[in-house]
């Protein structure tokens, strides 16, 4: 989350051919199913533990960087971003110090509900023998 927090807040900062040309490949990634795009790393990068962790953070990473990137394009044209650039604030406090923070909300939003999506997701993937079976009792 905080790689897709920093490299979106840069992205929409600046605007222009630098949002242009890194949300291209975003897009194309993402025009897939996030399964299917974990599945093809895994199988290009091999099974293991590390591979598959880099398969399912892509997916997460890219999702908070397209949110985080239509929040910086709208709050950078506000009107206390253009204060923070008038007094002569550096572009590195201006994004970390006045315009991130606005940004949070959503992202706060969008991580709870992933969460909740996870914890929902959890009970179907016990009964579906994922490496955990329910005690069955002595029947008598």
């Amino acid at each position: 989350m905080a790689i897709g927090l920093l490299l979106g807040a840069i992205i929409g900062y600046r605007g222009g051919w630098v949002d242009h040309i890194a949300m291209r490949p975003v897009d194309a990634i993402m025009a897939f199913r996030p399964s299917c795009w974990r599945r093809s790393v895994t199988a290009a990068l091999g099974n293991s533990t590390v591979n598959v962790a880099i398969a399912i953070s892509i997916t997460q990473v890219l999702s908070y960087l397209r949110l985080i990137r239509g929040e910086m394009l709208r709050i950078r044209e506000m009107e206390y971003a253009d204060a923070a650039r008038t007094v002569g604030n550096p572009t590195w406090r201006i994004v970390l110090i006045h315009l991130l923070p606005n940004c949070m909300p959503p992202l706060i939003v969008q991580a709870t509900l992933v969460r909740a999506s996870r914890c929902s997701r959890w009970p179907r993937c016990r009964s579906s023998a994922w490496g955990y079976s329910p005690r069955r009792a002595n029947g008598a």
